[in-house]
């Protein structure tokens, strides 16, 4: 099982991953002027996926603070660089993408998908029935003529029996096929609606949150130096909180005047922003989240 850590660094990892894959995608229909049922169930997956605007603010913050600050700066500054294209391929394209219609396009799948062989079955059907309709003609006019012997009523019933069950097996197999569709159209459209607009929303909102916590690449910038000074003070306090102590007392004045020493530290090596809460806890609009 995941701890928080290890849970923020897979979400924002996985974000940035699918956000590669989704541009990808918006250039695949760009660069077609078409958008395939596929590519539509990615679109709106990834939308489902990340539209927890809350839960990304607070998985980014708790993310950036993990062991190795310098990397995560790297991987926050290239999800902030995917998340821009993403906003710049809708921003270029939103008269195509807007014009789309995501329902049709799904329709006209299942339609493409399932036409040929519904109809292929209703033939089926149509012509048991058909040859069916005709051996009763056939049989009839034997039958008034008296010309019917023993030997081709039997022959006649045997037919007839043949087709009957040739005709029901066919009606169930069009009949199931037709179910099957059904099933798999109501799949398809809870993919229907067009989420570009949305996304370009969600990727602005992301932005926003980035550069409201991490405004200036100076003030979260850190030299080689400095890394190690930091590096040791966070292990010096860490030893000291390995002792067990119960969840109310954490705040006593001895401890908590060495984190004020440590948090003053990190502001003159610029590595805090004097306007926010310190580095071992985090507020967001959710709840106070420890990150150490």
């Amino acid at each position: 099982m995941e701890n928080s850590n290890e849970q923020s660094q897979s979400y924002i990892i996985n974000l940035l991953v699918k956000f590669g894959s989704l541009n990808s995608i918006y250039n695949e229909v760009f660069e077609k002027d078409k958008l395939t049922v596929f590519q539509q169930q990615k679109i709106y997956n990834f939308y489902n996926d990340f539209q927890d605007v809350e839960m990304f603010e607070t998985e980014l913050l708790c993310f950036f603070y993990l062991d190795n600050l310098i990397k995560n700066r790297n991987i926050l500054n290239q999800l902030k660089s995917r998340i821009q294209s993403n906003v710049s391929l809708y921003d270029e394209n939103s008269l195509f993408i807007n014009k789309v219609n995501v329902y049709e396009v799904c329709y006209l799948y299942i339609e493409y998908l399932y036409k040929d062989r519904i109809k292929l079955l209703h033939d089926r059907v149509c012509e048991f029935k058909t040859e069916t309709r005709n051996l009763d003609r056939e049989y009839d006019s034997l039958f008034y003529s008296k010309s019917l012997s023993k030997d081709k009523e039997n022959i006649f019933q045997i037919r007839f029996k043949e087709l009957r069950v040739l005709e029901t097996e066919a009606q169930k197999e069009h009949d199931d096929t037709y179910k099957e569709r059904n099933v798999e159209q109501n799949e398809v459209f809870k993919y229907k609606k067009n989420v570009f607009k949305d996304i370009q929303q969600l990727g602005l909102r992301f932005i926003s949150i980035i550069n409201s916590y991490f405004p200036d690449e100076k003030e979260i910038s850190i030299s080689s130096e400095n890394l190690t000074i930091i590096s040791d003070e966070f292990e010096k306090y860490a030893e000291e909180k390995m002792e067990k102590v119960e969840a109310d007392t954490i705040f006593m004045k001895g401890k908590y005047d060495k984190f004020l020493d440590l948090e003053d530290k990190l502001i003159e090596d610029r590595y805090l922003n004097t306007k926010k809460n310190g580095l071992l806890f985090i507020e967001t609009k959710s709840k106070i989240k420890t990150v150490l």
